[in-house]
């Protein structure tokens, strides 16, 4: 697996610009097939349809099962609007589950944080100032819920924060696009319609304010004639120039990454055509297959697939959508370290370049590394005071959010929590698989049953809290875990027996179990080491 065509994603300097499709989504929502397939049924029954009011037979009979969704949709919708319902696609929304079923909030069969590697990372990155926008042609709100678990607002926060990127601007509608002016806001762009409009035009229903609830459901894109040609609906032909211009201004000169998008509405195409045959602008279309619209695209803009499609395999197959982000987080995590590293490389423990695992197949370590115990650490550094950094004090570091993500590329300040990090790094063999970063959030998980937790010790740890995830995970995992070891990890002068002394005790004070909590009653079960040969060994 060549990272030729992904490399510029990584590039601080000039960010990105991201399409998001069905793709994205694939998994966490119904696709448009099965939407069809399973709620057909139940959406009439609701509505008050009966047999013979829509001809199933002829939609059925379309090769391609997703666009029977949108057929099927449009057929609904006439019936509605020649019925008198008042907001008709909202009535429709709402007998599709779309405002009551979690899956499209972000709440249900992902995990407990809401989100799925692929979007925590592409929410990272947007913290990062990786994006220079977001495209997003799926109605759900998984992504606008990563992001706000790891730290994006919703419009601009409560106080100021020093990141590229500290909240987000979601736009629906042309009137949204004053909110997008602040600098650090990053705009997300949903002219495809979103639940959360649907639930505030619900919302103005309730207020018996119909042309707001009108207007805001009308951005709801589901029938096929407007998806084919978005002026069919005049609500599109009101907003969309707004969209387009943005649309074209985004991708010119821009390196533009299309996620699980076919690229099949014309409308939208054809904005893109002029930007992306200028000299300066780059495409790479992730994805499973390299369909139609991708190659007319590539065709008219004087590309060769060769050159633009990054093929993904299956779910189980490496590299799935997941993967592929997990596995450019790793390698941006490198990159930042080794600028904290005056540009030299990290090795480990037997001088091998960390980099090397990440070519062809990358090694799991390092990607649940960077995924799970770096994000942790950072916090913990952060929220402790062990960073001098005067525009993020301490105590605005949010310790409730799970997930709450401090930017490795914050260059501002002094970041000793990323060369301690590297010094961590450089401590394991970069082709052993004896320990697992994945399943203890700021811990190392030997196969031996113990834990390894390294702790920052070149100043007052006063600050635990960010180890939660890993006191919770040990809740659950108590079984697997024989002793608990704290590794002091220091900078330039070790730190004194009073302090790791101190590092001990406050691990012991956070354990849930006696066991592990009492130290003069079960010595040996939660330890100091110095290295982690005093744990190999």
């Amino acid at each position: 697996m060549t990272d030729r065509l992904l490399a510029p994603l990584r590039n601080v300097d000039q960010p990105s610009v991201l399409f998001c499709g069905a793709g994205l989504s694939v998994g966490s929502v119904p696709d448009a097939a099965k939407l069809y397939e399973k709620k057909w049924k139940s959406v009439e029954d609701q509505l008050g349809i009966v047999d013979g009011d829509i001809d199933h037979d002829s939609i059925n009979a379309i090769p391609e099962k997703a666009s029977r969704l949108y057929v099927w949709a449009e057929r609904v919708l006439a019936l509605l609007e020649l019925r008198g319902v008042p907001v008709p696609k909202l009535r429709f929304a709402e007998a599709l589950g779309l405002l009551d079923d979690p899956r499209w909030w972000g709440r249900a069969e992902i995990d407990f944080r809401g989100t799925t590697p692929r979007h925590r990372v592409i929410a990272r990155f947007a913290k990062e100032g990786l994006w220079k926008s977001i495209w997003s042609f799926n109605w759900d709100c998984i992504l606008e819920n990563a992001m706000e678990q790891i730290g994006l607002s919703n419009g601009v926060p409560r106080f100021r924060q020093p990141w590229q990127k500290s909240h987000y601007v979601s736009h629906v509608q042309k009137d949204y696009f004053p909110c997008s002016t602040h600098i650090s806001a990053l705009n997300v762009h949903k002219p495809h319609g979103c639940v959360r409009a649907l639930d505030l035009a619900k919302n103005a229903q309730r207020e018996n304010d119909i042309p707001k609830a009108v207007a805001l459901s009308s951005r709801l894109m589901v029938s096929d004639q407007e998806l084919r040609d978005r002026s069919a609906c005049p609500y599109s032909r009101e907003n969309d120039p707004a969209f387009f211009e943005a649309l074209r201004n985004d991708v010119r000169g821009a390196f533009n990454m299309v996620l699980g998008w076919s690229m099949r509405e014309e409308s939208l195409r054809k904005q893109l055509m002029s930007p992306l045959a200028e000299p300066g602008t780059r495409l790479v279309i992730l994805d499973i297959a390299f369909g139609e619209s991708h190659s007319n695209v590539c065709r008219e803009a004087g590309l060769k697939q060769a050159d633009v499609h990054f093929e993904l395999k299956t779910t189980i197959a490496f590299p799935n959508r997941d993967d592929v982000f997990r596995w450019q987080q790793a390698i941006y995590t490198l990159d930042r370290l080794e600028a904290a590293n005056d540009g030299r490389p990290i090795l480990d423990r037997l001088g091998i370049d960390w980099r090397a695992t990440l070519d062809h197949h990358p090694q799991e370590f390092l990607l649940d590394w960077a995924d799970e115990f770096l994000p942790t650490w950072t916090k913990l550094c952060w929220s402790a005071g062990l960073v001098e950094a005067p525009q993020m004090m301490p105590h605005r570091v949010d310790l409730e959010r799970r997930d709450e993500y401090i930017p490795l590329n914050y260059v501002h300040v002094h970041r000793p929590d990323l060369s301690a990090a590297a010094r961590v790094l450089r401590a394991l063999s970069s082709h052993s698989d004896a320990f697992n970063a994945r399943d203890f959030p700021g811990g190392l998980f030997h196969h031996s049953g113990t834990l390894i937790v390294p702790l920052p010790s070149w100043g007052v740890l006063n600050e635990l809290r960010a180890l939660r995830p890993m006191v919770d995970a040990l809740r659950g995992r108590l079984g697997y875990v024989a002793e608990i070891a704290v590794w002091p990890i220091h900078l330039d002068i070790a730190s004194s027996h009073e302090q790791n002394h101190a590092l001990l005790q406050s691990i012991a004070a956070m354990m849930p179990v006696p066991a592990f909590a009492d130290l003069s009653a079960n010595p040996g079960r939660i330890r100091l080491i110095a290295n982690l040969n005093e744990v190999e060994l």
